[in-house]
């Protein structure tokens, strides 16, 4: 196997090394962005529309249809839940490919691989605050309003950031040698909504799934929200310092195990 040779700036200055990476980030970023909306007649507006889209079409379904009952503020409920839950689907899909998406880069740079992991999530984080716009709206508007609670939502946000940052190091690397497990992972993101209380509340889930459910992170995360930016109170917080310590910690070896595997990964790409 040939030695992968990355480039890298002066490795005597810490500041220009940063700034060279950072550099790259933002290109990155900034053609992420403008590769979304390509030629779509609405533009950058469908920024807005696809959340409330998604929740219209999900109130129609468990408030109309099923006449299921989330509470005093349905949309709101469900917008909550489908505006965190999406951020954290499209990462987990867009993980499987994102060394595929980027060969041509990394085959003619060789640049190092996680400056593609951490520009999708700031990507993916930068379309979350558009999204949370539209959430903070409907919370003032059709809700309960946004109270002193609102200022723990940022550490919810990196506990969530933590399991995506996680997700991504470890199915970047299955995912690029095993092309075929990013249906397996579609599959597991359309199942996984429906056992997380994103549609409805913890309480009405089957007593014999609860002892398994509790196994998902975004049990705690998703009422976390709810309790946050709907009900205007504290959530439980110590399962969400818990959650955020074994996914930090298990990035970190994810991080590891892809800077120790990528000079294999290149034979993949």
């Amino acid at each position: 196997m040939k030695s992968v040779k990355f480039i890298y700036p002066n490795k005597k200055s810490l500041v220009r090394a940063l700034e060279y990476y950072a550099d790259i980030v933002i290109l990155n970023v900034k053609g992420e962005f403008g590769m979304i909306n390509y030629r779509n007649l609405l533009g950058n507006l469908w920024f807005f529309i696809a959340p409330i889209m998604n929740t219209f079409g999900y109130y129609i379904l468990i408030k109309l249809v099923f006449g299921y009952n989330t509470g005093d503020s349905p949309a709101v409920f469900l917008l909550i839940g489908m505006t965190f839950w999406i951020w954290f689907s499209e990462s987990l899909t867009s993980a499987t490919s994102v060394l595929i998406n980027n060969a041509n880069i990394l085959t003619s740079i060789r640049l190092p691989i996680w400056i593609f992991i951490f520009s999708y999530n700031l990507k993916s984080l930068l379309l979350l605050c558009i999204n949370m716009c539209i959430l903070f709206a409907a919370c003032i508007f059709f809700g309960n309003g946004l109270g002193y609670t609102v200022v723990i939502l940022p550490f919810i946000v990196i506990v969530q950031l933590s399991i995506s940052l996680c997700c991504y190091f470890y199915l970047s690397i299955i995912g690029t040698v095993i092309r075929d497990v990013r249906y397996a992972i579609s599959f597991l993101i359309s199942l996984s909504m429906y056992i997380t209380p994103i549609l409805y509340e913890l309480e009405k889930m089957p007593r014999s799934f609860r002892p398994f459910a509790f196994l998902n992170p975004f049990v705690y995360i998703i009422p976390a929200y709810r309790s946050i930016l709907l009900y205007n109170k504290i959530p439980d917080l110590l399962p969400l310092l818990v959650i955020w310590v074994i996914f930090t910690s298990l990035s970190i070896v994810g991080m590891i195990l892809l800077k120790k595997f990528s000079p294999y990964l290149y034979r993949f790409i």
